[in-house]
C-alpha cells in the first residue's frame, strides 16, 4: 500500500491521500458484520480508484506494480474494488 500512496502523492494527490488515510469506518462499530479488519483493503481499493479515475492507474502498474496488468494483479484490484464499494455502499442494521 505504501507504492500506492507514495505514487499518488508523486502525482499531486496529496490531499487525496490525506482524505483517504483519515476515513472512518461505518462498520467498525458494528461487530455483526464481520468487516472490522477489512479496512486495509477498504484502502487500498479508495486508493485504486482514485488512480482508475485519474488515469494513473496503468502507469502505475508499469513503474510499480507489473503483476498488476497479470489475471492475478486484476483479480486483485477488482478484489480492493469490490471491497471499497461495499463499505460505500454498508447499511448497519437495524
Amino acid at each position: 500500500m505504501r507504492d500506492l500512496k507514495e505514487f499518488a502523492r508523486e502525482n499531486g494527490l496529496v490531499d487525496e491521500v490525506l482524505d483517504i488515510d483519515r476515513m472512518k469506518f461505518k462498520w467498525a462499530d458494528d461487530k455483526s458484520c464481520g468487516k472490522s479488519s477489512y479496512s486495509t483493503f477498504v484502502k487500498k481499493g479508495c486508493l485504486l480508484r482514485l488512480l482508475l479515475e485519474k488515469h494513473l492507474l496503468n502507469e502505475f502498474k508499469d513503474l510499480r506494480w507489473p503483476i498488476g496488468h497479470s489475471a492475478t494483479g486484476e483479480r486483485q484490484i477488482r478484489r480492493f474494488l469490490y471491497i471499497a464499494d461495499a463499505h460505500e455502499n454498508y447499511r448497519p442494521s437495524p
